[in-house]
């Protein structure tokens, strides 16, 4: 029992999770009611009563179909500070206590100490909700170049702000330690390779603080391939002749020759025509599983490559995703016969994208379907979607769809063949985001894409995203959460709010002048990767510099604040409104046809922002960053 005062906190359900959530309750308490100093006694006069419904019988909330991913929190606490948080499962009542948290004001803005902005109460206001998120799936991304610490105040993040789970791509350690390893020659990351030992000790710091909070736990995805090659996944200088003897014949064959393809063999298929290639791939899913308890959503994909399917005379009659659905059943059998109930992801993606023509999965309680959009450009959202068809396959030499409305024909067409559970592996904040400095645009487009869910037939959202993606502002990822806990708040209530909680008096000054920068930063022109000249795209562009000197009096004026997260904002607005400067005066010449002009003021950001990336590497992704504009100003003679 936690005691605040006159008030004490008391689990009432022995799971994890749930002292968890009590704890944070008496903790943020402490924040919000200065006045009601911690005490030790035992005997407070009023009780907040923390636990699942089990444990609390007197509470009565709805039914939920699948309890391994959906949410129900009932909160009833009055002024006095008696009453109960109560979720239908030991994660809700995590998920319950940050909503009754919010209800109080408390704000999570970013990641971290200083994302947190808790108000100072008088006194408390009575709280009664009970509440079941629009979808059920509502994961996020875990990877990238990040310490422990920064992997800590991410997975805390997530459920503060509505998300119930998370996903780490690759098997242990590997999403972290290829991060870095693609990073070692950027002038502006650490030079230090992660060994395998710091690696996996970043996944096992995940993994503590995911079943800390009971958060749903995807994992894997890509990967297989490589270790039914007993290979990793990443490449090596001797490339074919480090393929074990026995497995060269698992190789696709391309062009007449069994290879791995581009980065190696993660990007390598297999010949899914061979018995013993399948088996090894099945062998490697179901050891890893049986390892493995933990995870709640194996993810089984296949390679990461595209255009890459063998082409022997037994596979290229049958379509990849017909092999696909072949072994996704063999799967299923294997685990079963091992006795192991993990739900198991599927994913649309690239050549995967053209439904099966002949199979058909045999248990579609196990499966759950990933769309996943890669391609598309982020100019349409899924509420704009109109009917269209789909082009022919053509092994091999398929082009993927950028267009929404075609990325969600090849939904639509796999429907036809699956009709089980779904959500989307959507990209917005991968790199889409870098194209809006502004954020202001990609937050709207997001916050629409995922109201718009149900209708393309899904029930939630895993995002695609690095750690480093609340720069200029965590608006985007933030809304993404709050849409897929309640898709009928608009769109602007919830932006008024997040920036309030950001910036403080002069949050509508800043909204204004995000949205006009989101809005001069033409979208259409930037995903092109142009090269052509468009005037009135230059023009536009050019029009950001005086957006910009237009909104420095308010940085100027904003610069002292006895809250942390708001002085963090601010700062990130003054990195912001220099990277905006620099960016739309290359992106202006380029528009203008002034090829070298465009190419010398991105060379001068970049390294702008390489000198001054020990101020900046806690919030801007730099790496991706550079990736993102790399081929825009790819200017060619």
């Amino acid at each position: 029992m936690l005691a605040l005062g006159d008030m004490n906190v008391r689990a009432v359900s022995d799971g994890d999770p749930v002292q968890f959530a009590a704890s944070e309750v008496a903790r943020y308490l402490q924040f919000l009611l200065p006045e009601r100093q911690s005490s030790k006694q035992q005997d407070a006069s009023e009780t907040i009563r923390v636990g699942t419904a089990e444990s609390i019988p007197v509470v009565d909330i709805p039914h939920v179909d699948d309890e391994r991913f959906e949410d129900v929190v009932h909160v009833d606490v009055d002024e006095n500070g008696h009453g109960v948080i109560v979720g239908n499962t030991d994660r809700a009542v995590l998920q319950a206590a940050y909503r009754y948290l919010r209800e109080l004001g408390c704000r999570w803005v970013r990641p971290g100490p200083d994302g947190e902005v808790i108000p100072d109460l008088a006194a408390l206001p009575a709280v009664s909700l009970t509440e079941t998120p629009a979808y059920r799936h509502r994961s996020m991304h875990l990877g990238g170049n990040v310490t422990a610490e920064e992997l800590r105040e991410m997975i805390a993040w997530g459920p503060k702000v509505g998300y119930n789970g998370v996903i780490i791509e690759f098997h242990e350690g590997e999403t972290f330690k290829k991060a870095r390893d693609r990073r070692l020659e950027h002038p502006a990351e650490p030079s230090e390779p992660l060994s395998e030992e710091a690696a996996l000790s970043l996944h096992r710091v995940a993994v503590e603080e995911i079943e800390r909070r009971g958060l749903v736990y995807h994992a894997v995805g890509h990967n297989w391939t490589a270790w039914a090659l007993d290979m990793p996944n990443q490449p090596r200088e001797d490339d074919l002749a480090a393929v074990p003897e026995d497995k060269r014949e698992f190789l696709a064959e391309l062009d007449g020759e069994r290879q791995l393809f581009r980065r190696g063999p993660l990007d390598t298929e297999l010949c899914y025509s061979n018995d013993a290639a399948r088996d090894a791939f099945v062998d490697a899913v179901v050891e890893y599983a049986t390892e493995h308890p933990e995870i709640d959503v194996l993810h089984v994909w296949l390679s990461d490559g595209h255009n890459n399917h063998c082409e022997c005379e037994d596979c290229r009659g049958t379509r990849p995703s017909d092999f696909y659905v072949q072994l996704l059943n063999e799967v299923d059998a294997a685990l079963t016969a091992s006795g192991c109930d993990h739900a198991v992801a599927f994913l649309a993606y690239t050549d995967l994208l053209w439904p099966p023509v002949e199979e058909a999965l045999e248990d579609s309680d196990r499966f759950i379907l990933m769309f996943a959009p890669i391609r598309r450009d982020y100019i349409g959202d899924f509420e704009s979607i109109e009917p269209v068809d789909i082009p022919t396959f053509e092994r091999n030499d398929n082009e993927f769809p950028t267009d929404v409305s075609e990325n969600v024909a090849f939904l639509r067409a796999w429907q036809e063949h699956f009709d089980g559970d779904g959500f989307v592996f959507d990209y917005h904040f991968w790199r889409a985001h870098f194209r809006d400095p502004g954020s202001f645009q990609i937050s709207e487009l997001v916050a629409t894409d995922m109201r718009a869910l149900r209708e393309i037939g899904l029930n939630g959202s895993v995002s695609c995203n690095g750690r480093r993606v609340f720069w200029p502002t965590g608006l985007g990822m933030a809304v993404t959460a709050a849409v897929l806990w309640n898709d009928e708040r608009p769109f602007e209530t919830f932006a008024s709010d997040y920036l309030s909680a950001s910036f403080g008096a002069d949050a509508a000054i800043v909204g204004e002048y995000l949205a006009d920068v989101s809005e001069a930063f033409d979208q259409e022109y930037l995903a092109r990767r142009p090269g052509e000249e468009d005037a009135p795209a230059s023009n536009r562009f050019a029009e950001i510099p005086d957006i910009v000197a237009g909104f420095r009096p308010t940085l100027a004026s904003n610069r002292e604040f006895d809250c942390n997260a708001r002085a963090e904002s601010w700062a990130y607005l003054r990195v912001q409104a220099d990277v905006c400067e620099g960016l739309a005066t290359a992106l202006a010449a380029l528009a203008n046809g002034e090829d070298e002009e465009a190419t010398a003021a991105w060379e001068s950001l970049k390294e702008t922002l390489r000198e001054e990336s020990d101020d900046s590497r806690e919030f801007l992704d730099l790496h991706q960053f550079e990736r993102t504009y790399e081929p825009v100003f790819a200017i060619e003679d």
